[in-house]
């Protein structure tokens, strides 16, 4: 997807151009790790600012965005510096929260068992319709035979995090973690309507090795980048494309293949 920002922004400052063309990828600002804007000071703060980001490019409106960025970034094209400064969060948190970024929008999340913080308010308060799958309830473990009967609709975004990785909140007693997260995106890209995004940040299965997959299940990788330092502190933005949906027996096919190519890592 060709993205013109151009008119979106003040074009007679030619180094501002030239980095957000440079900073971009298919609409998705890239801010270098540890440098996400600190919407809430919290772990989510990479995943709300994507998920905002990815809210104007559902509405084909990805230029108003940036115009509503601009003027907390710091664009230095010598430094190659982009980031929006500390002492400006305060002003740029305020500004998100006055304008309706969701208006209409469905948007889901699937979280640990222990997931805590004020992101679902504050997406509330910009217009978003939020709703909530725990992966883990008592012993009722989320899977692709039962998410329809929890939530039987589509979501204009999908995301999750701190889920993707190897904890007790995804396990079960017949298959690995790996086979659980790999189930995980199946069932995000299920409830992930055409045209729509699915973001997912800290996780040891976040991987832009696993993009045939994802093809597979209708989605495109638009981003894969870092949170910040950290061996599992990734991130991936994916569209879906499609209208696909897997079933939890294509899905088991499909993952007994990939594991006779590649036993060490779908284990």
């Amino acid at each position: 997807m060709e993205v013109d920002i151009r008119k979106g922004i003040d074009d007679t400052i030619n180094s501002k151009v030239q980095i957000f063309h440079e900073k971009i990828r298919s609409g998705i600002v890239l801010f270098e790790k540890d440098r996400f804007p600190k919407i809430l000071d919290s772990g989510y703060d990479p995943l709300l600012f994507n998920i905002i980001n990815c809210s104007f490019l559902v509405r084909g409106n990805i230029n108003e965005f940036f115009s509503i960025i601009e003027p907390f970034v710091e664009f230095n094209l010598a430094r190659n510096i982009f980031e929006i400064e500390d002492s400006k969060v305060s002003e740029f948190r305020k500004v998100l929260s006055g304008i309706n970024a969701f208006p209409g929008m469905d948007l889901l999340e699937i979280m640990p068992a222990d997931a805590k913080g004020s992101h679902p308010d504050f997406l509330n308060r910009m217009g978003a319709k939020t709703s909530s799958l725990v992966v883990r309830d008592n012993e009722n473990i989320l899977n692709l035979q039962n998410f329809s009967s929890k939530i039987s609709r589509k979501f204009d975004i999908t995301f999750s995090n701190n889920l993707l990785h190897d904890s007790s909140s995804i396990e079960d007693d017949k298959h690995s973690n790996s086979y659980r997260c790999m189930e995980l995106y199946a069932i995000f890209s299920n409830l992930t309507k055409k045209g729509g995004f699915s973001v997912h940040c800290h996780g040891s299965y976040i991987s832009s090795l696993h993009e045939t997959y994802f093809q597979f299940l209708g989605f495109k990788v638009i981003d894969y980048f870092r949170v910040e330092t950290g061996p599992y502190n990734f991130g991936i933005i994916l569209q879906k494309m499609n209208h696909k949906e897997i079933t939890g027996d294509e899905f088991s096919y499909l993952y007994a293949e990939m594991k006779k190519r590649n036993p060490i890592r779908y284990r």
